[in-house]
């Protein structure tokens, strides 16, 4: 088979080399490739493996041999559905996909915006000394106000972490769960984004935003 992967530059080299030991023909596409070229390289392939490359109607309509898409990662926002429904493509996505180990990275961030670690690691860099000032103090997650905008498998590890783990209290802003199961989770629910900005002393996002009017979310 003929299989296009677009963004080389993520690399994946146990995957890449996996598809050349079975005898497949791999074709790799760097980040920001045009439709163009990629329409044009997809025409006699038979799978397409994306991760960030918008996958447009144009493009699966130029490509008459392909059975799948691949997307190595969550969301398939970038992918034309409808088209690839009506030209029979197969769609398929990684839905367990590093969701610890992103609630984990966002957690380390709210951490280090909390502590203002980027600023007194400058300080350090560029002076060797921090004096204890007014000006370094930060705050604690303990008994702050964390908010999860989208209650989805990465937004619930990050209310645990934030709820269970530092006894923060969690409000969400998710129209598809109820607040019992927002409660399960360990968070509260707000049910606008409004009342959740004015209560939450930290933000965290964990959606895609749909075409939906009013605006709702999708979970990540």
């Amino acid at each position: 088979m003929k299989i296009v992967r677009t963004d080389l530059e993520l690399q994946v080299p146990v995957v890449d080399a996996t598809l050349k030991k079975m005898g497949h023909d791999l074709v790799l596409l760097p980040d920001g490739v045009s439709e163009e070229d990629l329409a044009r390289e997809v025409a006699d392939a038979d799978v397409l493996m994306m991760c960030y490359a918008p996958i447009t109607r144009k493009i699966i309509e130029a490509a008459p041999k392909l059975r799948g898409i691949v997307k190595y990662g969550v969301g398939i926002d970038a992918i034309d559905i409808p088209a690839a429904m009506e030209h029979g493509v197969a769609v398929v996505n990684i839905p367990e996909y590093a969701e610890e180990t992103v609630a984990e990275g966002a957690f380390a961030l709210m951490i280090s915006l909390a502590r203002r670690l980027p600023a007194l690691g400058h300080r350090m860099q560029t002076r060797g000394w921090a004096w204890p000032e007014p000006a370094w103090l930060g705050r604690d997650i303990a008994d702050s106000t964390v908010g999860i905008i989208g209650l989805g498998k990465i937004g619930r590890s990050m209310a645990r972490m934030a709820g269970a783990g530092f006894r923060a209290r969690v409000l969400a802003y998710d129209p598809g769960l109820t607040a019992q199961q927002m409660s399960e989770y360990g968070a509260e629910k707000c049910e606008n984004l409004i009342g959740l900005l004015q209560q939450s002393d930290f933000v965290s996002v964990h959606t895609v935003l749909n075409d939906t009017d009013p605006p709702s979310y999708r979970r990540s």
